[in-house]
């Protein structure tokens, strides 16, 4: 093996990295690296800079260590202990947290901007859903058809819950006005809409909104 350039922003594990983990000499480590490569079919690895193994030598050109990538580190500890592969798989994870903060000023400025791309996007949609949440609120408190519990209620200064729904649902069904479910800000899950004929022979007493025009 000979040593060749690491040209990748992608994190890698270094084999001396990996034999502290996993309570191996560098030496075995190294070995089973060598292994695993000639498993893989890795022929020549001075010319495989692009799978992900990469030797670095010392200034003797002997071995110092072997860097590898995600899939590379975790292929050659399948074979090892669980506790080994629990604490590599586990280093993997910091490794991909530290590689996705910015180390320059440029990467910082592009980070930047995606984020605030990210949220003008995400300020869009926001406008786009208050904008439909304000119309069919409209559309809610125009209804003279159809009436809420509390839209009723608030007409003749009684709380909601002073209204009994089951009779208006009853009424409905049997007239073939069947209540549905309308958005309304206050309640997220939206309210029932009953017909105001229901309104009318259930509670005949009280007030529909729209009787005033």
């Amino acid at each position: 093996m000979q040593a060749v350039a690491k040209i990748s922003s992608t994190p890698t594990m270094s084999s001396l990295e990996i034999a502290e983990m996993t309570g191996k000499t560098p030496s075995n480590v190294t070995r089973d690296i060598k292994v695993m490569c000639e498993q893989l079919g890795y022929s020549n690895l001075n010319s495989n800079t692009t799978q992900g193994v990469t030797v670095v030598l010392n200034d003797k050109g002997q071995i110092r260590e072997v860097l590898l990538d995600r899939d590379h580190a975790l292929t050659l500890v399948t074979g090892y202990d669980a506790k080994a592969r629990m604490a590599i798989n586990r280093r993997w994870v910091e490794l991909e947290d530290m590689i996705r903060v910015p180390k320059t000023f440029i990467e910082a400025m592009q980070l930047a901007t995606q984020t605030l791309i990210e949220n003008e996007s995400l300020k869009e949609e926001v406008r786009a859903l208050t904008d439909q949440r304000d119309d069919l609120q409209i559309e809610l408190d125009q209804s003279m058809e159809w009436l809420s519990i509390k839209k009723v209620a608030a007409y003749n200064n009684l709380h909601w819950k002073q209204i009994p729904w089951l009779p208006l649902k009853r009424h409905g069904i049997q007239t073939g006005r069947i209540p549905h479910k309308v958005f309304d800000a206050n309640f997220p899950d939206g309210v029932n809409m009953y017909h105001r004929e229901s309104w009318i022979a259930v509670y005949p007493h009280l007030v529909m909104p729209g009787d005033e025009t």
